[in-house]
């Protein structure tokens, strides 16, 4: 019997402690760039980039585009591309070629370096 109070007791401390880190996760993650998370999933799902314009990106954090996931740097490249925010889509391959894992790491690099090399 006491053992069963006590597995029970660990197993109620683990969820809580599981739906608490959770609960810390989603509200650090709600907003990306001063917008709600799900609006700017949706305007990026119906191609609406446009909203990208009006964005004080002096008071952002490019970087935090990776909590889209990792390949979120390097296809905001192309679409800070298509807006003609050269500068924005270059800052996107060098995060994506830093901190991206795998194939958007490598691909990101060889952007870069086309990208790089168009300047000159």
């Amino acid at each position: 019997m006491q053992g069963q109070k006590s597995l029970f007791l660990r197993t109620k401390i683990y969820l809580f402690f599981i739906v608490f880190l959770l609960s810390i996760a989603g509200c650090s993650s709600a907003n990306l760039w001063n917008i709600q998370k799900a609006a700017f999933k949706e305007k990026i799902k119906n191609g609406n980039f446009t909203f990208l314009l009006n964005l004080d990106y002096k008071e952002l954090k490019l970087e935090d585009i990776r909590k889209m996931g990792p390949e979120a740097p390097y296809f905001f490249y192309y679409i800070f591309k298509k807006l003609k925010m050269n500068d924005k889509a270059l800052s996107m391959l060098r995060i994506a070629w830093r901190k991206s894992p795998g194939v958007w790491n490598k691909k990101a690099g060889l952007a870069l370096i086309t990208e790089l090399i168009k300047k000159d």
